[in-house]
């Protein structure tokens, strides 16, 4: 059973309220997974499903709503989660972790960044390890702020994108 708590700016949860068979099979598959793991979400209800290490796992790049978990109970998405987010053509990604889904929307401010992200990615030239570097460089400028400084906590206030919180139980 999924109970939606969303926060107030939140106006019609229909649309992720479809996906709720998918919510709930990934999160039963989730119960015993000691790993990330990673996929996507597709509109006729399907779902992708990968297993990764204990701290990483391959994302998917295609999908309604891509998806992870943090099999340690973090509901935080690391740095490296918001790039994959902001990078991604979803418009939606979900973060699996202690019976609740955290899941983050983009909006017209991610959409500007990610055309920055590709514009950047597609004009670089260099060692691949470094793209992620620049990625960030980006991420700082177009949000004037410090992500050095800034932790993981905070990001999701920082980059004010738009967010709830699935409790399943």
């Amino acid at each position: 059973m999924f109970q939606v708590k969303p926060i107030e700016e939140q106006e019609n949860n229909d649309t992720l309220l479809s996906y709720r068979s998918a919510f709930s099979s990934i999160s039963e598959r989730l119960q015993n997974e000691q790993v990330e793991c990673a996929g996507a979400i597709h509109r006729d209800g399907t779902y992708s499903f990968y297993q990764g290490q204990i701290d990483s796992v391959k994302v998917s790049s295609e999908g309604d709503i891509l998806w992870h978990s943090h099999p340690d109970g973090n509901l935080i998405f690391s740095l490296q989660d918001w790039l994959c987010f902001f990078y991604s053509e979803s418009e939606t990604a979900a973060l699996f972790s202690c019976n609740k889904i955290l899941i983050i929307r983009k909006n017209d401010n991610c959409k500007r960044l990610r055309t920055l992200l590709i514009k950047e990615a597609n004009s670089f030239i260099g060692y691949p390890s470094l793209i992620a570097y620049r990625f960030i460089k980006t991420i700082e400028s177009f949000f004037s702020i410090d992500l050095s400084k800034t932790s993981e906590e905070k990001l999701l206030n920082c980059f004010k994108t738009d967010f709830e919180i699935i409790d399943i139980e």
